[in-house]
């Protein structure tokens, strides 16, 4: 049976469940895949929340990670890392230039 509806938070409310009834998160993965398809959740990810519910952080939203980086992040260390490898081709050739003189 397909379900298009169900969608990343249906699964972490479903965690939530199982956690509270004392579940395992490999064990709760394996449920969902029962029910849903093997593979929907990765066990990895059933630890995470659950190790997320065990700090007492009930919250189901995806907040961005602060691993992740926003746009304008990523431009800035592409602008850095250019102006990083220019010093350092500088600092390259003015050695060259120094040692044949």
């Amino acid at each position: 049976m397909e379900y298009p509806e169900v969608n990343n938070l249906h699964f972490r409310y479903l965690l939530f469940f199982v956690f509270h009834r004392g579940q395992k998160a490999a064990e709760a993965a394996r449920d969902i895949w029962d029910l849903y398809g093997e593979g929907i959740i990765g066990e990895s990810t059933a630890r995470k929340w659950f190790a997320k519910f065990k700090n007492l952080d009930f919250d189901v939203d995806d907040t961005p990670s602060s691993r992740r980086f926003s746009k304008s992040d990523k431009e800035r260390l592409k602008a850095q890392r250019r102006m990083v490898a220019k010093q350092a081709l500088a600092t390259i050739l003015r050695k060259l230039a120094e040692k044949i003189n």
